[in-house]
C-alpha cells in the first residue's frame, strides 16, 4: 500500500506538500512526496544527517540553487536508443550539463560538507562533449553556421548566390518597372520572384509561382533567374543534410554519456529534495530530532504543522523508556487526536529527515507505526464503524512487534458502552503483551481506571 493512503489519517500527504514546496523543480517535489519511509536506523540517521548539514550549509549563506533544472532523462533515453535530438533537444541537454556544472563549482567550494559528499562526488561532467555542443548550438536552439567547415562554406555559397540574384533583381526591376505590379522582391517556396500585371506575367517565360490575393498579378519566376534560383536550392538541400549530420554526430555523442547525465539529474533530484527539508525547517525554526535507540519519545513544545502558528496549541509529550503506552483521556475537542497526530507525524517526519516544529525532539526507532484514526466506516463491507475498527485491530495485532509504535484514536467506540470497555481493557492486555509503544485516546472510565492502576502505562488528560 502506498505510505500516503496508509497514513492518510496523519494527513502525512498535506506535511509533505508544504516541504516539497520547497523544491526547485517538478520532478523532485514529486519523488519527496513518494519518498519511502524504511524502518532501518541507519537509513534514518542518514537522512537526518543530510538534512541537518544541508540546514548548516543555508545557514551559512551558501545560495544553492536549483532552479531551472530541466528533467532531460526522456531526451537523454532517446539518444541512447540512436534516434536523432534536434538542435532545440540538444540546447536543452547542453543547458542540464551546465546546472551539474555550477552545482558541482559551489558544492565543491564547501568545506564543511561531510554528508552530501557522495552525492556531489556522483556529478560526473563530460566537459569534452558538451564543449562541442557548445560550439554547435546557439541560445536559439538553432546550429550555429560555423557548426563544421563544410556547413559554413554553403551558407557563404549560399550568401554569394544570394547577392548575385539581389543584383539580377534590381536590374530586372529597373529594366522591367512597367510590368510590375508592386516594385519588390518576393520569395516563394524560397525562390526569389516578382510580383507582375497578369498582362505580363506569361511575356518573361519561366515559373509562375501562383496569384496575388487581388487576382490582378501573379508571382513570376523569370527565366533568367530559374538557373541562381536552382543553385540556391542545391545549396539549401545540402545545408540540410549537413546540419542532420552534425545532429546525428552530436545526439551520439549525447547518447555516450547519457547514462551518466541520467544519473547526475536524479542526483540533483536528491539534493534538491534534502535541501527543501532543510530550507522548510529554517523557514519555520524548526529543529531536528535526536534519533535514538532507545524506548525514549520526547517532543518538547512541539506544534502540529499544519496548524495556523498564530492559534497552535504547543505541547510536550514523553513516554519514558520503562513505560510501554500513554492513554490520553478529556473532553471532546480537547486535542486527544491532534496529540495522536503530532506524535505520528514525529516519527514519520524524523524518520524522513524533516524538521519538527518543536523546541526539543527525540525520537526513538521503531520497526513499524500502526494506526487507527478518524472513523473507519467501511462501506464497501458494509461494517460499522465499530466492526470495522476491529477488523483493522486484528490486522494490527498479528503485525506488530516489541519494536512497534500504535497509536488508536477513540479505542472501542462505535458500540454499547459496556462491551467496548471489557473488550477494550482485552486489546490493552494484548498489546501489552506484545512489550510495544503505544498510545491511546479513550472516553471510558474503566479503561481509565485500568491504566491508572497499571504501572506500565501513563494516564495524561486534555483540557476543552
Amino acid at each position: 500500500m502506498n505510505k500516503l493512503t496508509f497514513y492518510e489519517g496523519l494527513q502525512l500527504k498535506e506535511v509533505l506538500k508544504k516541504v516539497a514546496k520547497n523544491c526547485s523543480f517538478e520532478a523532485s517535489y514529486n519523488a519527496l512526496m513518494a519518498e519511502d519511509i524504511i524502518f532501518n536506523p541507519l537509513h534514518i540517521g542518514r537522512k537526518i544527517a543530510m538534512t541537518n548539514e544541508a540546514m548548516n550549509i543555508l545557514k551559512k549563506e551558501y545560495v544553492i540553487d536549483f532552479g531551472g533544472i530541466e528533467d532531460v532523462r526522456e531526451l537523454l533515453m532517446k539518444a541512447k536508443k540512436g534516434q536523432m535530438l534536434m538542435a532545440v533537444e540538444l540546447l536543452v541537454v547542453l543547458r542540464f550539463h551546465n546546472h551539474c556544472r555550477r552545482l558541482k563549482t559551489v558544492f565543491n567550494k564547501i568545506s564543511i560538507i561531510e554528508e552530501l559528499s557522495e552525492y556531489v562526488d556522483a556529478l560526473v561532467l563530460d566537459n569534452k562533449v558538451f564543449t562541442y555542443i557548445d560550439s554547435i548550438v546557439d541560445n536559439n536552439g538553432k546550429i550555429q553556421r560555423n557548426a563544421s567547415v563544410q556547413l559554413s562554406k554553403l551558407y557563404e555559397k549560399d550568401e554569394l548566390l544570394l547577392s548575385e540574384l539581389n543584383t539580377k533583381a534590381h536590374e530586372f526591376m529597373d529594366k522591367h518597372g512597367n510590368s510590375l505590379q508592386e516594385e519588390a522582391v518576393y520569395f516563394r517556396d524560397d525562390r526569389m520572384a516578382f510580383l507582375l500585371k497578369n498582362s505580363d506575367k506569361n511575356k518573361y517565360d519561366g515559373y509562375i509561382h501562383g496569384q496575388s490575393a487581388s487576382g490582378l498579378a501573379a508571382y513570376v519566376e523569370p527565366k533568367e533567374f530559374v538557373n541562381l534560383n536552382n543553385m540556391r536550392d542545391e545549396v539549401s538541400e545540402a545545408q540540410k543534410q549537413e546540419i542532420i549530420r552534425i545532429l546525428k554526430q552530436a545526439s551520439s555523442l549525447i547518447a555516450g554519456c547519457a547514462n551518466t547525465y541520467i544519473y547526475n539529474f536524479e542526483t540533483l533530484l536528491v539534493l534538491d529534495g534534502i535541501f527543501a527539508k532543510a530550507k522548510y525547517g529554517i523557514d519555520n525554526f524548526a529543529i531536528l530530532a535526536d534519533f535514538v535507540l532507545d524506548r525514549h519519545l520526547y517532543l518538547q513544545n512541539i506544534a502540529h504543522p499544519l496548524i495556523d502558528p498564530m492559534k497552535v496549541v504547543r505541547n510536550t509529550y514523553e513516554l519514558y523508556p520503562d513505560k510501554d503506552g500513554i492513554l490520553i483521556t478529556g473532553a471532546n475537542t480537547g486535542g486527544k487526536t491532534v496529540s495522536l497526530k503530532v506524535i505520528g507525524l514525529s516519527v514519520l517526519l524524523t524518520y524522513l529527515g524533516i524538521p519538527l516544529l518543536a523546541d526539543k525532539a527525540s525520537v526513538p526507532f521503531y520497526d513499524g507505526l500502526f494506526i487507527d484514526i478518524d472513523d473507519n466506516q467501511s462501506l464497501e463491507s458494509s461494517l460499522s464503524t465499530f466492526s470495522s475498527q476491529l477488523v483493522k485491530l486484528n490486522d494490527l495485532l498479528h503485525s506488530i512487534s516489541a519494536k512497534s509504535l500504535v497509536l488508536i484514536d477513540e479505542l472501542g467506540n462505535g458500540t454499547d458502552p459496556k462491551q467496548a470497555q471489557a473488550l477494550s481493557i482485552a486489546i490493552v492486555e494484548k498489546i501489552l503483551s506484545l512489550k510495544c509503544n503505544f498510545v491511546l485516546t479513550t472516553h471510558f472510565e474503566d479503561l481509565k481506571k485500568y491504566a491508572l492502576n497499571n504501572p506500565r502505562i501513563l494516564v495524561s488528560s486534555v483540557s476543552f
